[in-house]
């Protein structure tokens, strides 16, 4: 009986564990689409990147970095953004792979970085940048969960 009990003990505390995990690796705040409208305009003489990551997977992506220097990482089905001065720029998620997103950012214009989880390949899964087409990127955006703009953290 006793080793009965500690059985279910332990495969509670295991999916407790699960549970918090998967947690952790959610977004929190307010979705893209209630907040959409009152996200302040590209300044004058900037451009902005935004960052998402549509799958709800508690997949660990390691760091996110905006020509070498590192941004925060969306949270699985969250969104971010950065306000940037216009020149050449790459994103790389420094996951399995080192492939990156390079574009060349230009004023007022608003580029979109999907970071997707692509399984397969030698490895397990792999997480890539992915320049994403902006009406595909809005839409896919809507339902994502909001988490501020980048800054210069």
């Amino acid at each position: 009986m006793v080793k009965q009990t500690n059985k279910r003990l332990e495969k509670t505390v295991a999916l407790l564990f699960l549970f918090a995990a998967i947690m952790v690796g959610c977004a929190t705040g307010p979705e893209y689409k209630d907040i959409e409208g009152n996200i302040s305009p590209v300044e004058a003489g900037k451009g902005r990147v935004y960052i998402y990551r549509p799958q709800r997977s508690f997949l660990y992506i390691g760091a996110v970095t905006l020509n070498g220097e590192p941004v925060r990482v969306p949270s699985a089905g969250g969104v971010v953004f950065v306000d940037r001065d216009p020149g050449e720029y790459e994103v790389i998620v420094d996951a399995v792979t080192d492939e990156a997103a390079s574009f060349e950012l230009e004023d007022g214009e608003e580029v979109f970085i999907r970071i997707t989880v692509d399984a397969g390949g030698w490895a397990l899964y792999t997480i890539l940048p992915r320049i994403t087409d902006r009406d595909a990127a809005i839409q896919e955006m809507q339902e994502l969960n909001y988490s501020g703009p980048l800054g210069d953290e």
